[in-house]
């Protein structure tokens, strides 16, 4: 069988092939410097008071135009702070789940109204298998589910760093 070059502008016409290089599938964010990716779920994991909310505060102020679902069991966020760092408040939609976190953040990836997710402490109160089918779910809706929480979920996880 001869082998032949194919045209990498062929390549991404078949089925089942990434139609945008990589760098165009993540959203921007001052302190990665190859952002956050969108259809995973990325793990934002700092201690209380070490600037998870602040991460994700950058992260919506620089993309003004896309909606975002933030998920809790109990809210402890002060939405009205979102102005202060240049996030609409009305393109934030804030649910406090109770002991619906799972269903509700499956609900909202389902949607996929919602091109960024924050899942609050959700580590926390959900199993390995419930992480994977999140995963899943942001996958099938090219979404970027940010699972905050103050430990990271497995050892050995790859640790960004934030710039200064």
């Amino acid at each position: 069988m001869a082998l032949h070059a194919v045209p990498l502008a062929q390549l991404r016409e078949l089925p089942g092939i990434l139609k945008t290089p990589l760098e165009e599938n993540v959203w921007t964010h001052p302190t990665l410097p190859h952002g956050v990716p969108r259809g995973a779920l990325t793990e934002v994991a700092r201690p209380t008071g070490a600037g998870r909310t602040s991460f994700v505060l950058d992260l919506l102020a620089g993309h003004p135009g896309q909606r975002a679902a933030w998920i809790e069991g109990e809210l402890s966020f002060y939405p009205p702070a979102l102005p202060l760092h240049g996030v609409d408040m009305g393109r934030v939609l804030f649910i406090e789940a109770g002991s619906d976190l799972l269903w509700a953040t499956q609900q909202i990836l389902r949607s996929q109204l919602f091109p960024i997710v924050v899942l609050e402490k959700g580590r926390a109160l959900l199993g390995e298998n419930d992480l994977r089918r999140l995963q899943i779910l942001a996958h099938q809706g090219n979404t970027a589910l940010l699972l905050l929480s103050d430990q990271p979920a497995r050892q050995g996880a790859w640790l960004f760093k934030r710039r200064a």
